[in-house]
């Protein structure tokens, strides 16, 4: 039995931990917009009871909640509700917006959130020490060292390694509408154990990563599609770079592009080794955020 009290309390105390769950974006002096941190206040978790209505029903549910706007000046950006599905099984559906989580965020807000409950629920508080910093202070950081001369290394390197890049051109089974819709979808595809382990030692082997492998061949399938030697790959990095963020709620994570290098005739350790020296050095100059890279 879930208690209803409890778990608002517990989502009310994680929202006031961290600021940015808190925070609206408002056009301020010269139509610059500008984070403002609302105060801590209850948290409400409305109660649906969807029982009897199936799998499908409570589906919908959640679909019709996930599809909802927010209000970016106003929030507020987290919102909840629960469904009752029966007297021992309940579906908690929290939606929020990206501009202030990203996917490492979602774990530490559901670690803490199963903190909370079961402190409240014991008569305690949550055994968390103060945060160090909070999402504001990042912006600031952030802000300062794009303004400043630091910055400029950087941009040289992405600068220099984009250049002339050629746009990948895919040859799929039907052409891109005049305007995205964005309804996009995802394929899941299963590798067996063993596979993922021949996979990893190769990499053991290359002093890489299992994602290096991984981005190797995927590398390779786009040119096996494509007929192109020269492969531009995006992939998010968390961009907490700081040990004081790792706690963090908020949105950190940066886009990488990586250009690599791909022969018909190279073996997969040569793609292979290509691709690390790519994402190491990608690695290393990862501050920039990929908005501003775009503009140069």
């Amino acid at each position: 039995m879930v208690d209803v009290g409890v778990l608002e309390g517990a989502l009310g105390l994680v929202v006031e931990r961290h600021e940015v769950l808190r925070t609206v974006f408002r056009e301020g002096v010269g139509g610059v917009v500008e984070q403002v941190v609302l105060p801590g206040g209850g948290v409400s978790l409305p109660v649906v009871d969807v029982s009897g209505v199936g799998e499908g029903g409570v589906w919908s549910v959640v679909e019709e909640e996930t599809g909802r706007g927010f209000d970016l000046s106003c929030g507020p950006l987290l919102r909840g509700r629960l469904l009752r599905c029966g007297v021992d099984e309940w579906v908690l559906v929290l939606c929020v917006h990206h501009i202030v989580v990203d996917g490492w965020s979602l774990g530490v807000l559901v670690e803490e959130l199963g903190e909370a409950y079961g402190a409240l629920s014991g008569g305690g508080v949550p055994g968390w020490g103060v945060l160090p910093v909070q999402y504001a202070d990042f912006a600031v950081w952030q802000r300062e060292w794009l303004s400043g001369g630091g910055v400029a290394g950087q941009v040289d390197f992405w600068r220099g390694r984009l250049a002339g890049a050629p746009a990948l051109d895919v040859v799929g089974d039907r052409g891109r509408p005049v305007r995205s819709s964005f309804a996009g979808d995802s394929v899941p595809v299963r590798v067996s154990s063993g596979v993922v382990g021949r996979l990893g030692e190769v990499a053991e082997g290359e002093s890489a990563t299992l994602f290096m492998a991984l981005l190797a061949g995927f590398c390779g399938v786009l040119h096996r599609f494509t007929g192109q030697g020269d492969v531009v790959v995006g992939t998010p990095v968390a961009g907490r770079t700081r040990t004081e963020l790792e706690g963090l709620v908020g949105f950190f994570v940066n886009t990488l592009a990586l250009r690599c290098g791909v022969s018909g005739e190279s073996s997969f350790r040569e793609v292979l080794r290509e691709v690390r020296g790519v994402a190491l050095d990608a690695f290393a100059h990862q501050d920039v955020p990929f908005e501003r890279i775009v503009q140069e």
